[in-house]
């Protein structure tokens, strides 16, 4: 139910007006300086992998009122590749208003990789705002963040929180140091800054609306090569992004509940040599990426789901760089995906899932000679069947799905086997 002190229209009427308002919003740079699509573009199967490797959204009301908790997917995206995203939270109240916390969260993908390992000391009001500061260590004495946060809990599933940060902020101070590992350095003109706003709000009774946005505020930055012991700037960088994701899960109405999933995500990265030496030369890359993915699912019996969902997926990629064809190049990918199950209640501790899921893609060639491998069809598609088992006691979660081969493959397949995926939560 809906806490005392707020209306579900007033809540919801916030939660809009951060979401228009934000202009600026954080993401970390390793998020955007990671993002590429030329490895996961090359796989039909990707979009299925993903939409596997995520957390069931059945999962979220748990974890969000849990202060103590951790959670676990990984899942094959290819023969050699297992992608994982783990995350870790712990909370412990110091007096009547104080609060310290720990966060962790690690993502290797293909699309990306970063990793956040965050503690944070917060005042917490009887009212519901709460606000304090962040940091996050680093092994590397250069790379260490800080910032603030302010927000307000209206109970333990809903509230919104505003995070500003820097980033790299003792990079400076160390870049004229010789490495005991030569690596690439750089030196910041303007540091990396952003902002995170997240929101869940309940609508009615069962129903739910959130939001997560971010902004990487434009950076710059000089690069040293690798093989140079000092720092001696070769490059010069700017980059910046933006993330946003929302969904609304309609409150339930007779045996129907459907919801909603979106997101887009834009990153500019420009490199400009500093000298012209004949060896580097000038690249900009544009990237973009939005999705939809509206579900519905419908209680047959007290014991059987049927659930549908569709997806819809667009990326673009904008390289202008003398290396490529014309000094430029344009990719653009379009991929589909439709999928059906049903979810078994065998027990009160058991879930199983049966389905279908077919995915579609559409790709614009591209001859970039950064990319690792060229595109061998402009048109893909992939079928797959589904089994998943769910095993859930005291507070401890965990499920496997198996997927089954329905194409003829060209390349090796074991059996029927098509990708397996794991998830696992632990609540405390």
């Amino acid at each position: 139910m809906w806490s005392d002190r707020v209306h579900p229209a007033a809540a919801t009427l916030v939660a809009l007006v951060l979401l228009v308002c934000a202009d600026e919003t954080l993401a970390t740079i390793e998020e955007f300086e990671s993002w590429r699509f030329d490895v996961l573009e090359t796989d039909d199967e990707y979009a299925l992998d993903h939409l596997a490797n995520s957390f069931p959204h059945r999962w979220e009301d748990a974890w969000k009122a849990a202060r103590q908790a951790v959670r676990i997917t990984m899942g094959c995206a290819s023969y050699e590749k297992w992608e994982t995203t783990t995350q870790v939270k712990l909370t412990k109240a110091i007096g009547r208003s104080l609060r310290f916390a720990y966060r962790f969260e690690k993502v290797d993908r293909y699309t990306f990789r970063d990793e956040r390992n965050q503690i944070e000391l917060g005042y917490h009001r009887p009212n519901g705002t709460f606000g304090g500061a962040w940091y996050r260590p680093n092994f590397d004495k250069d790379f260490h963040d800080i910032g603030i946060f302010a927000g307000l809990a209206i109970d333990s599933l809903q509230g919104v929180r505003l995070s500003f940060g820097f980033e790299d902020l003792t990079t400076n101070s160390w870049t004229q140091n010789n490495y005991l590992i030569p690596r690439a350095r750089w030196k910041f003109d303007r540091f990396p800054r952003g902002w995170d706003l997240t929101g869940r709000f309940r609508l009615g009774c069962d129903g739910w609306l959130g939001m997560e946005l971010g902004q990487l505020m434009r950076t710059e930055k000089r690069i040293s090569p690798v093989e140079d012991r000092e720092f001696v700037a070769r490059t010069r960088r700017t980059l910046s992004g933006e993330r946003a994701m929302g969904w609304i899960v309609a409150p339930r109405h007779g045996r129907l509940t459907g919801w909603l999933r979106a997101g887009g995500k834009h990153a500019e990265i420009a490199d400009r040599p500093i000298q012209l030496d004949g060896e580097a030369a000038p690249e900009s890359i544009d990237r973009s990426e939005w999705w939809v993915r509206p579900g519905l699912d419908v209680a047959l019996t007290p014991a059987l789901t049927a659930s549908a969902l569709t997806e819809y997926r667009e990326r673009r990629e904008e390289n202008r760089t003398p290396a490529a064809v014309a000094g430029r190049y344009l990719y653009s990918a379009v991929s589909r995906i439709y999928q059906v199950g049903v979810t078994w209640r065998v027990d009160s501790w058991v879930h199983a899932d049966f389905g279908l899921a077919r995915n579609s893609v559409r790709v614009h060639p591209t001859d970039d000679p950064n990319w690792r491998r060229p595109h061998r069809d402009l048109i893909r598609e992939e079928n797959r069947a589904f089994i998943a088992l769910e095993i859930f006691a005291a507070g401890v979660h965990f499920r496997i799905i198996e997927g089954i081969e329905l194409d003829d493959e060209g390349y090796r397949v074991v059996g029927i086997h098509d990708k397996g995926f794991v998830q696992v939560m632990a609540t405390f």
